[in-house]
Formats: structure tokens, C-alpha cells, sequence
């Protein structure tokens, strides 16, 4: 029984995160570590005008709103610095007792009225994670069950590599 629950929480948290193809179980980013950046907060528009991202800070705390179309999604987000990189922990907010939270690297360029955005997820990334974390693979996906303090480790180490994402990164302007 504790297995098949253990591979249905697994499940769900892949299949309701799919944003990334590499994501935490646990927070990567604690009170300690958390950092602050007054750039990213603000009303966001995607190049193609098709998404709406309104970032609020508190603190060390950013509220994120997603909007495209008519549909909405609220989410959580704590800096780190890891170099000169800049790396979000980004989770949904859900009053979904079903849902397992998993938490996103992004790693983000604030650059006065341009956000650039990437999910650090890419294979090199997922590979690696795969060989040093605890981790569960799900087709493309992979997803870290390794406690904190490892994934934060992990995410220090690599997240500035230009390898740990794939492609150009995303932009935004500020509205």
C-alpha cells in the first residue's frame, strides 16, 4: 500500500506540473538562503501579447499571477543566487488536496523593462540530476524526491551553467 501511494503521489505531481520537465518535491530555496529582487516585481506581457504575468513582492516572497487567455494560475516564487544567476523556486498555489506541489527552477535576467525567463530543465540538467539526487523519471520528465538541502546544493552548483537550459530564454516587457 505505502508504494502505490508513494507512485500515485509521484504521478500527480508530474502530471499537474507541466510547465518543466525537471522539477523538486521539496523547496530548494529556504529562509536563509532567500534573496531579493526589486526588478522582478511588476506587470509582465508576453512578445506575442497572449500571457499577462503580475509579479508582487513581500519580502523574500513573490506572488505570481500567470494569465493567458481566460485562464488564471497563482504561484509562489523565493530567489537564490547561485553566482551571478538568478534562480527562482517557483511553486503553485492550490487549495487542491489532491495535488502535490512541485517546486520549478526558473532562472531569470530582470533587465530594467525586459524579464527574460527559462525553465532549467534541460537534458544535460535532467541527466545529471538523475545520477546525484534521488529522483523519480516519468517518460521526458523527471521529478527530485532528494530532501532540501541536496536539491539546493545541486541547484548552486549548476544552475548558473548555460547548459542547465536549453534554447533561448523567453522575454517580457514591463507594462
Amino acid at each position: 500500500m505505502k508504494i502505490f501511494g508513494w507512485v500515485f503521489a509521484i504521478a500527480g505531481a508530474v502530471v499537474l506540473s507541466g510547465c518543466s520537465e525537471l522539477m523538486s518535491l521539496h523547496s530548494f530555496v529556504g529562509d536563509e538562503d532567500s534573496a531579493a529582487d526589486p526588478g522582478l516585481a511588476g506587470t509582465w506581457k508576453s512578445s506575442d501579447d497572449e500571457a499577462l504575468i503580475i509579479v508582487q513582492q513581500a519580502g523574500a516572497i513573490y506572488s505570481i499571477t500567470y494569465t493567458e487567455k481566460k485562464e488564471t494560475a497563482k504561484f509562489q516564487g523565493r530567489l537564490i543566487r547561485a553566482g551571478d544567476a538568478e534562480i527562482l523556486d517557483v511553486v503553485e498555489e492550490s487549495d487542491d488536496a489532491f495535488q502535490i506541489p512541485a517546486h520549478l527552477m526558473v532562472r531569470v535576467w530582470p533587465e530594467g523593462g525586459v524579464l527574460r525567463f527559462t525553465f532549467l530543465d534541460s537534458k544535460w540538467l535532467r541527466a545529471l540530476a538523475a545520477q546525484q539526487l534521488a529522483s523519480q523519471p516519468s517518460g521526458e520528465r523527471t521529478l527530485i524526491t532528494a530532501p532540501a538541502d541536496a536539491v539546493r546544493s545541486f541547484v548552486l552548483r549548476y544552475g548558473a551553467d548555460p547548459k542547465a537550459f536549453e534554447g533561448n530564454p523567453s522575454v517580457l516587457v514591463r507594462q
